[in-house]
């Protein structure tokens, strides 16, 4: 078991905690993933939000355009939750029709 152990460990690499966490990539290979450092994660949430506010903006301006153009129609009818709903009784009811 000691020997097994032993081979187990040589053939780990050694742990190099010198190593600039900016410039080396964990582990000390070229193939291993670099860790992000605080900038980049803050990109990322920034990213995020970006995308979240134009998704959220273009869904604001298409309800008042529906309702600036005399079709006032609901959040629901404009998202198509009335036509997802349908849809779906439309496909139990052809399910339950299927199994009797």
């Amino acid at each position: 078991v000691e020997e097994a152990w032993q081979r187990h460990l040589n053939k780990l690499a050694t742990i190099d905690c010198a190593a600039d966490v900016e410039t080396e990539p964990i582990g000390g290979n070229e193939g291993d993933t670099f860790s992000l450092g605080l900038q980049d994660v803050g990109g990322i949430f920034i990213l995020h939000l970006i995308i979240s506010a134009v998704a959220i903006a273009l869904a604001i301006f298409q309800f008042y355009r529906y309702r600036a153009a005399g079709e006032a129609k609901t959040l629901s009818q404009v998202f198509g939750v009335q036509q997802a709903r349908h849809e779906i009784k439309r496909r139990r009811s052809s399910i339950r029709e299927s199994l009797r």
